[in-house]
């Protein structure tokens, strides 16, 4: 299950929640703009993501 709350103007916090092994939630970030950002904050090797679109 996702939630989506806008936190500023054109800044969407996406908050997921998995807990089906442990509680764990998952929060993402999007960024509207001319280049769109989403920003996810869960981990991999280097600790954070982030990708762009292109239009």
């Amino acid at each position: 299950m996702s939630d989506v709350h806008e936190i500023a103007d054109g800044i969407y916090r996406i908050s997921s929640f998995d807990g089906n092994y442990a509680p764990v939630e998952f929060s993402q970030f999007l960024i509207k703009g001319e280049k769109p950002l989403l920003f996810h904050t869960g981990s991999n090797r280097r600790g954070f993501s982030r990708r762009r679109w292109k239009r």
